[in-house]
């Protein structure tokens, strides 16, 4: 399930990340296959071990040099922590909406969801919703 806040009323103050580059040099990879899958979907790279993968030129890099949509939805997947989601690009939403569970936090008003998402695997302000016009009402 992938919960997505838009009002901070409802996630803790210690509970929330906003600096996912600190977050992501200090955080314990718990998911390997999602970062596998993230790097090679987000990077176009491949992954080697939690601290390295190959670009997509073929040079290998440490993962602190990843794109901060990678790093991003690598800290989503792999915390029970609200992450902030303000960084992400387009391609990085949308993975993230079609393939990750986790907890995000977007401003009110700066997310975007088109008509094809699976509504039934989202939670938006801790409702459940099934159309486009519940997700736009909350968003």
């Amino acid at each position: 399930m992938l919960s997505i806040y838009t009002d901070r009323s409802l996630i803790a103050k210690d509970n929330i990340i906003y600096d996912n580059e600190a977050f992501f040099r200090r955080n314990t990879i718990k998911d390997e296959d999602a970062m596998r899958n993230i790097i090679k979907a987000i990077d176009l790279g491949e992954f080697i071990d939690t601290t390295k993968f190959k670009d997509r030129f073929g040079v290998v890099l440490y993962t602190t040099c990843l794109s901060t949509g990678a790093k991003t939805l690598i800290n989503i997947a792999n915390s029970d922590k609200v992450i902030n989601g303000c960084e992400l690009g387009q391609n990085a939403i949308d993975y993230m909406l079609w393939n990750l569970n986790g907890r995000v936090f977007f401003k009110k008003g700066t997310l975007d969801l088109d008509e094809c998402v699976d509504y039934s695997r989202i939670l938006i302000n801790n409702k459940h919703v099934n159309n486009l016009s519940e997700v736009e009402e909350l968003l």
